[in-house]
């Protein structure tokens, strides 16, 4: 099909140029219905924060990434990849470990098994290797020779086309480890095997400039890229103060004597597994209701009466918690507790993080690169559906420049963590209506309104 005055973004340029017209061809969606005039067409998106490697047998994810005009995902984040050792840990072990992160079918007890599935991807995949999951299968201990140990991980990475590295500080088993050990065991590595690492921080609460010296310490003197996953000052302790607290942190930045990038994704709340306010959000089933109401009355979460759940269930799809406990004449806790048990743990939720200015202060930097840390892979929400066309939506309404700066950061951030990615051949076709208003804290059915086309398409 042929649609008339477009704006075609220029890869050498970095800009958009004015086409006459540009003949198209749709990609898997014969029964879009495209304008013939007007729109934007730009080189397919490219999203660096995944776990796309825990759910390749997910006809929905694949989907999801495809509705976003997303053909290339790097996966292995936040420490995690989708191998076990069987001889070293059950599968149940590591299924109860990961469970959060995707489906069951796309767990592997080899690397072979991996890069395999992700070569028969219909999307470029690059991978990660997952230090807490290698972590898990080989544990450390204060006995174990460093060297050794490094020089295996080193053996492994150059036996296999991985990408980079992932670090979860935040999670286990590295959570658990000494401060001591996990700074001398990642030194070592980052000496011995300099790639991309990137970093899921410790805190990013009140703590988020000691976490973030944690991970520079580790580079100083090195050669390896640090990256910063999902960059977000959370919490109350931050809200209205996130451009200062910013601008301190593009001071410590230019600081450093290495590479530093990072992610950031457009949500002014979050959204994770729906049963992470309990101390132990993969074993929720085990705390009885009244040790749920007990813990969450003893360290009540930020906000909590006013979190939104996300889940198939309509009774509680879209619904804040008050809204929910007044339904069914709950406490705020045991209405929680209620929601957690009926959908047996399977779900996410949002709550506000940082304000709207705080949340542009990010979203709109210079050299921020977008990426949706694409949980909860059979349950919608914004990180798996709308991370991308909400940074577009938002940017096309602050005007040609602030569109423009955004497809520049869409189109080429990615290679900054990844020079190796490839030039898609794939473009997306994208079209607005001016009379739609959406903001970063517009929900999904808004951003729908304000894009009215919107299909991945090659070049005829």
């Amino acid at each position: 099909m042929k649609i008339n005055n477009i704006k075609f973004f220029d890869s050498n340029t970095n800009q958009f140029l004015d086409r006459d017209s540009v003949e198209i061809a749709l990609v898997n969606d014969a029964k879009a219905n495209l304008a013939s005039q007007g729109g934007y067409l730009i080189p397919a998106l490219t999203d660096i924060h995944t776990h796309s490697d825990f759910y390749f047998d997910s006809d929905i994810a694949n989907q999801f990434a495809k509705n976003m005009g997303v053909t290339s995902q790097v996966g292995g984040l936040c420490g995690f990849h989708s191998v076990f050792d069987e001889n070293r840990v059950t599968r149940e072990s590591f299924e109860e470990y990961a469970s959060f992160l995707g489906t069951k079918g796309s767990i592997f007890n080899s690397y072979e098994q991996l890069f395999a599935q992700a070569q028969q991807a219909d999307k470029q995949h690059l991978q990660l290797l997952g230090l807490n999951a290698y972590l898990f299968s080989y544990p450390v201990d204060d006995t174990t020779d460093l060297d050794d140990y490094v020089e295996q991980i080193a053996v492994l990475f150059e036996q296999f086309p991985f990408a980079g590295i992932s670090v979860g500080l935040a999670y286990h088993p590295i959570k658990t480890l000494s401060d001591e050990l996990i700074q001398a065991l990642l030194r070592k590595l980052i000496a011995r095997v300099p790639t991309a690492y990137n970093y899921h921080i410790r805190n990013q609460n009140a703590q988020v400039f000691e976490s973030l010296e944690e991970v520079f310490a580790c580079h100083r003197g090195l050669s390896a890229h640090c990256h910063i996953s999902h960059l977000k000052f959370a919490g109350a302790t931050h809200i209205g103060k996130v451009k200062e607290r910013f601008a301190d942190f593009q001071a410590l930045m230019a600081a450093q004597d290495f590479t530093i990038t990072w992610d950031v994704y457009p949500f002014s709340f979050a959204c994770t597994t729906i049963s992470a306010f309990l101390p132990e959000s993969d074993s929720w089933s085990k705390m009885s209701e009244g040790e749920v109401v007990d813990f969450l009355l003893s360290a009540p979460p930020y906000d909590f009466e006013n979190v939104i759940i996300a889940c198939g269930n309509p009774a509680y799809n879209g619904f804040k918690l008050h809204e929910i406990a007044a339904k069914t004449n709950l406490s705020v806790e045991n209405a929680y507790y209620k929601v957690v048990c009926e959908l047996e743990g399977i779900g996410s939720y949002f709550r506000q993080f940082c304000t709207e200015e705080d949340l542009a202060t990010l979203v709109f930097a210079d050299d921020a690169i977008i990426a949706s840390d694409s949980l909860g892979v059979e349950n919608v929400h914004p990180r798996c559906t709308h991370t991308f066309t909400k940074a577009l939506a938002c940017a096309h309404q602050q005007g040609d420049a602030a569109f423009t700066m955004m497809v520049d950061k869409l189109v080429n951030g990615p290679k900054r963590v990844f020079p190796q990615l490839q030039t898609p051949n794939q473009y997306l076709y994208i079209n607005f209506d001016d009379s739609v208003e959406v903001d970063l804290s517009s929900l999904d059915a808004l951003i729908d309104k304000k894009i009215s086309q919107f299909a991945l398409v090659t070049l005829k």
